[in-house]
């Protein structure tokens, strides 16, 4: 008799797991609205600094980005996917129990404390389904990984659709027990009916009974082909193509982030004397809600663009170079009348989206899906890095000189240091592709 811990969807439904992901995404991803409590807690404390709130912020990227990963990755490998969904679902529980307790709090020493231990198991929560969701969506489609998380990372980016009116309408009329049981109601129950009931891993030694079908002459997925050759964790992490992936990722993040946590101060910066400040914040908001879906179609786009060219490198190349080009663009045009700003922002929401999945799926298509959770949490930990940096770039170098054209260049840096690394394994990946073919 099959275990609960083994039971869950298998091969004739290997497909629906990009799609159910993608829901769980939609539904856990809450750290993208944490920033917008603020007001509610700043209120119900009767303080006028946001800083000393930020720290929550700090918390829940710090666990989901690091912390989480870095524990949900390995268990995910080793116990399944069903485990690591059950503690994420435990930490939201928790995290939940301490939303309430601040509720309770007369004075913000008390409900400081409450506010760090909830939001850091939020972020815990986060950062142990994450690593796992994407990881077991490759495990099961090895032979189109970049289509399969390209759909999984449609979640997270749709998040915002329901979760910004909630935090910013619905949580501050019923309060912040309540209103948190309203959010965290909705990412445990994405979890457990999308997540935890039907997901587990594949058998050891799995392979597909029905592959994606190739045209005549086309190979193997590259993922498939490594599952093959069967690639030790050992070896992994002895490769320099591990080490230039996870260089790579931080240094477009760190530009990627630097623009998108920044979005607002650029367009008032860019646009407030032609339009005047109110309306270029307005106008911010809808190029970032235009972005976010631009943001959406990218992924899936070019995660399928990824198994088409059977290289990650290839495609980050391509995007990497387009991301330069919109925004040198963008410093030529941000401080010229609005539609070239909005212009050139959008195309990079498209191209900041694009490399995501991309990213993500570059360490399961060169080692095989055997170890997707530790690889995919290697990833993310990277990413994680850049979220921490990124933000203390942009404003330092605001401080330093009064505007925000120094980090647009930092941006730029960053963008064209990832496109000399993709550029750069691309050559060698072709270098070995070429001796392959003489010794055979």
């Amino acid at each position: 008799m099959t275990s609960f811990w083994n039971r869950g969807m298998g091969e004739n439904k290997r497909r629906w797991y990009p799609f159910l992901g993608a829901i769980v995404g939609a539904s856990c991803a809450l750290s993208m609205t944490w920033s917008m409590y603020y007001p509610l807690l700043m209120t119900k404390f009767a303080m006028a600094e946001v800083t000393p709130f930020a720290i929550g912020a700090s918390c829940v990227g710090g666990c989901n980005m690091i912390a989480g990963p870095l524990i949900g990755g390995p268990l995910l490998d080793r116990k399944g996917p069903k485990l690591t969904f059950g503690l994420a679902i435990i930490m939201f529980g928790v995290a939940l129990a301490c939303m309430f307790q601040l509720d309770g709090a007369q004075t913000w020493d008390v409900g400081r404390i409450w506010w760090i231990v909830g939001s850091s198991c939020a972020g815990f929560g986060i950062g142990l389904y994450s690593s796992s969701m994407s990881a077991t969506t490759s495990k099961w489609n090895p032979d189109n990984v970049g289509w399969a998380i390209g759909i999984d990372n449609i979640g997270p980016s749709l998040a915002p659709f329901w979760a910004a009116p909630v935090a910013s309408n619905i949580v501050p009329q019923l309060g912040i027990g309540p209103g948190f049981a309203l959010v965290f109601g909705i990412a445990i129950c994405g979890l457990f009916f999308f997540g935890f009931l039907p997901f587990r891993s594949p058998d050891p030694g799995w392979k597909p009974k029905d592959p994606v079908k190739k045209k005549e002459g086309e190979k193997k997925s590259l993922a498939q082909e490594a599952n093959e050759r069967d690639i030790p964790l050992s070896q992994v992490f002895r490769s320099p193509k591990l080490y230039a992936m996870s260089a790579m990722v931080i240094c477009l993040c760190i530009g990627y982030m630097t623009f998108t946590t920044n979005l607002s101060t650029f367009f008032i910066e860019g646009q407030s004397s032609y339009l005047g400040q109110a309306a270029a914040v307005s106008l911010s908001a809808t190029v970032m809600s235009i972005g976010s879906i631009v943001n959406t179609c990218g992924r899936p786009i070019f995660g399928m663009l990824t198994d088409k060219l059977r290289s990650p490198w290839k495609t980050l190349a391509i995007i990497y170079g387009c991301f330069i080009a919109a925004l040198v663009f963008l410093a030529f045009v941000y401080q010229q009348p609005g539609i070239l700003i909005c212009v050139a922002t959008v195309v990079i929401y498209l191209f900041g989206g694009g490399a995501a999945p991309v990213q993500m799926s570059t360490a399961p298509s060169l080692f095989g899906t055997k170890n997707s959770g530790i690889l995919i949490s290697v990833t993310l930990i990277s990413n994680g890095i850049a979220w921490i940096i990124a933000p203390i770039i942009g404003s330092s170098i605001y401080d330093a000189t009064g505007t925000y054209m120094g980090a647009l260049y930092v941006m730029i840096a960053g963008v064209c240091v990832s496109f000399i690394i993709a550029m750069t394994m691309r050559r060698l990946e072709v270098k070995e592709a070429k001796a392959k073919n003489t010794e055979s």
